[in-house]
């Protein structure tokens, strides 16, 4: 997609109330990859115990999901606390600020919903 040269002004006390309730969806969507993350990992480490010596090869899944998911609720209580201290009434956003800000379209959302998706649907 091509760049946007387009703006909004958006009052500050509602920008930080759409931030809020992201870092509260975004805390939440962790908790529960994290879960599920510890299961599929204690779950291929009963495997990899159970098969003792004749293991043959580091198993896939485990190679998969080695790395927890990351919590990016510090990314966005940056912000909030940057709005909270600014002076101004309202906020003037880029495309890309309204995409990031209001639409939660942040540079790591893909791929945090790809690896939570990943580690739900494994760790059944």
């Amino acid at each position: 997609m091509r760049e946007m040269n387009v703006g909004c002004v958006m009052p500050r006390g509602k920008l930080v109330q759409i931030l809020e309730r992201q870092l509260t969806t975004h805390e939440k969507e962790w908790t529960v990859a994290m879960a599920n993350w510890r299961k599929v990992m204690v779950d291929e480490a009963k495997k990899i115990k159970a098969a003792g010596k004749k293991l043959k090869a580091f198993p896939e899944k485990l190679q998969a999901c080695i790395h927890p998911p990351t919590c990016h609720a510090q990314e966005i209580q940056e912000v909030i606390q940057m709005l909270k201290h600014s002076e101004e009434k309202e906020i003037q956003l880029t495309y890309e600020d309204y995409r990031k800000l209001v639409l939660g379209e942040w540079h790591w959302k893909h791929s945090f919903v790809e690896t939570s998706t990943w580690y739900a649907s494994n760790a059944r």
